[in-house]
């Protein structure tokens, strides 16, 4: 929301006022909104990892359930529990990987509007005088949420995730059924 905000806010200042103190401000609320996302990976970095990694081994498990229990008499009562408890550890796998992949897009959303803030400037003929500020301005600093930098949560990881769960998934009952 803070990113969002910060540019709706430099998407309302007009190119002529947006001068370098406004850009310095902006590029103050940039930097404590970074610091604000670093302390908080700092802190669930773990916690993200552990979750991620007991909801994708619990994938495995299901998917066994599924397969093992495919074979039996009474499968269908088995089979039906565990595609419920599927749905209940896929969604949240799933959620796990889109929600934070919305910092991502709003910090490109920023730069993009910034970048075109000083194209509509430059097309008016106005330079400004420090070109350092806008150097830093235009600084591409995308924030990816990270599980202890092992697993980066976006969402074209996704589709990843879930192909490894059943292909292991998979690979673990062919073992199982060998013996």
């Amino acid at each position: 929301m803070s990113i969002r905000n910060l540019s709706q806010e430099v998407e309302r200042c007009p190119p002529q006022a947006f001068t370098t103190a406004i850009q310095l401000k902006h590029l103050t609320c940039r930097r404590k909104i970074l610091k604000m996302l670093e302390e908080l990976e700092a802190n669930f970095s773990l916690v993200c990892f552990i979750l991620c990694a007991g909801h994708f081994s619990h994938c495995f498990s299901l998917l066994a359930q599924i397969m093992l229990y495919s074979f039996k008499e009474n499968a269908f009562m088995y089979l039906a529990d565990s595609a419920i408890n599927l749905i209940y550890i896929v969604i949240p796998l799933i959620l796990m990987f889109w929600i934070p992949e919305q910092i991502p897009l709003e910090m490109e959303n920023l730069n993009k509007i910034i970048r075109c803030k000083y194209e509509i400037r430059t097309s008016f003929g106005i330079v400004s005088e420090k070109s350092t500020v806008e150097k830093l301005l235009l600084e591409e600093k995308i924030f990816v949420v990270s599980g202890c930098n092992l697993i980066f949560f976006r969402r074209r990881n996704i589709l990843s995730v879930l192909g490894t769960a059943l292909t292991y998934g998979l690979l673990l009952i062919g073992l199982e059924v060998r013996k």
